[in-house]
């Protein structure tokens, strides 16, 4: 960890950003769900950031837009995309309770995010827990081989004193078929439409693919268009506010820009200055004040 009580990760990849922070967005909030973690709050907050809060992790992620510039450690990969520019995805997470998390859950919910984004992307080189740990794509398969997490249903069996997150391969050894073969060695994958040989590198990653097929897919017009109009009535009553309390109306926009328009949250606070407001040109409040003890 870079920064006290952090987790960092971080990326590499060749292509595009537009549209890239919702898809590695929704990768993330994927992955948490999955592994029993409620995401309270998934937030965009713009073409470069966004922001996913449960109830035990705060992660935020940064794509930069700007060509990566930096420090290269597997050249010959960019000789087959030589047209396309690489930019670099940065993501952290942090417990909400620092120092009560179990490191290794932790961890392995970072290694399962970066193993979907390297399936979902042409990724060149990973960053492991420190933006100076720089490793190739080879390199980090090749590290995490031995870890085969399981996808995990419900929060009680994940939080279970005695459930074990990491499971000894010789506990498993009748039930790694296929898999055990897949980590060690090249393996035929076999289909209904014919056979083909399959990488390591490939291999894990479909190993650690999620089984729902819109993990990856981009937002529909529909889903953005809700979007847009969910943000858009946030803006709206915040803009209401400034008719009741200028500087109620000035925390909930500096509130909006820092972590994202919170509809819930902005009915909450009109509804409520609404009343306050009202109570005071009435003279209720006064008189409700004058029974005080004060």
């Amino acid at each position: 960890m870079t920064r006290e009580n952090w987790y960092h990760g971080g990326l590499v990849y060749l292509g595009m950003t537009e549209g890239a922070i919702e898809r590695f967005c929704r990768i993330a909030a994927s992955t948490l769900q999955d592994y029993g973690h409620l995401v309270d709050r998934q937030s965009v907050l713009n073409i470069e950031q966004a922001r996913i809060v449960t109830s035990q992790y705060i992660v935020k992620l940064s794509v930069e837009t700007a060509p990566y510039a930096g420090r290269v450690v597997a050249p010959e990969r960019m000789g087959k995309h030589p047209s396309k520019s690489m930019h670099r995805l940065e993501f952290s997470l942090m417990p909400v309770a620092p120092g009560e998390e179990d490191r290794d859950i932790t961890e392995l919910l970072m290694v399962v995010m970066l193993y979907r984004m390297v399936d979902a992307y042409p990724v060149q080189q990973i960053e492991w827990m420190n933006p100076e740990t720089i490793l190739s794509v080879e390199q980090f398969l090749g590290a995490f081989a031995n870890v085969t997490p399981r996808r995990v249903h419900s929060r009680a069996h994940f939080q279970g004193p005695k459930s074990n997150r990491f499971t000894p391969v010789d506990e498993m050894e009748s039930d790694l078929s296929q898999q055990a073969e897949i980590i060690e060695s090249d393996t035929v994958f076999v289909d209904q439409i014919g056979i083909a040989l399959i990488g390591e590198e490939e291999s894990l990653a479909l190993a650690f693919r999620d089984d729902m097929a819109d993990l990856i897919t981009p937002a529909t017009p529909e889903q953005k268009a809700e979007t847009n109009i969910r943000r858009l009535a946030t803006w709206g009553m915040t803009g209401m506010l400034v008719f009741l309390s200028a500087p109620v109306a000035l925390s909930m926009a500096a509130i909006n820009l820092a972590k994202g328009e919170d509809f819930r949250l902005n009915t909450h606070v009109l509804a409520l200055t609404a009343f306050v407001a009202s109570s005071s040109g009435s003279g209720l409040l006064a008189n409700a004040m004058s029974y005080l003890p004060i």
